[in-house]
């Protein structure tokens, strides 16, 4: 899980840097290319954290011929911790993932949260801009 959200992590933080060289040339405000780069890095590095988990919840054992063989209650093991008591499991199926209703959720209040974020930002750029404008020098 470090890696992946490393992964999209540094996706997020190198498109929003590229987004903002570019769109700071678009935008004759320093606030709209800090809102727009912020909103749009924001939602395509969702869009690559929503695809790993679409490849998390997709069986590729089939496709590659691999898969978890469960141990038969007939293999030997070094140790054996077993009961007098006789104990009854009731296997209960695992409720299914459904991942359009989690893409919707998670695309749906995403979009709050990159506006949200889109709008300190660009506050935020505009008024390091005001205070001290060499920053954005080069």
């Amino acid at each position: 899980m470090v890696g992946l959200n490393s992964l999209v992590i540094t996706a997020e933080g190198v498109l929003g840097y590229f987004l903002f060289k570019s769109l700071g040339s678009i935008f004759k405000r320093l606030f709209w290319a800090g809102f727009f780069s912020t909103f749009l890095a924001l939602f395509l590095s969702t869009l690559l954290a929503l695809g790993i988990v679409a490849l998390g919840t997709t069986d590729l054992s089939s496709a590659f011929g691999l898969g978890y063989k469960h141990p038969s209650k007939a293999d030997k093991s070094l140790l054996k911790f077993e009961s007098t008591e006789i104990e009854k499991h009731i296997e209960e199926p695992l409720p299914e993932f459904d991942f359009r209703k989690f893409l919707f959720l998670v695309l749906g209040f995403g979009f709050i949260g990159w506006t949200l974020e889109g709008l300190i930002s660009g506050w935020i750029l505009g008024y390091l801009h005001k205070v001290r404008p060499k920053i954005f020098e080069g």
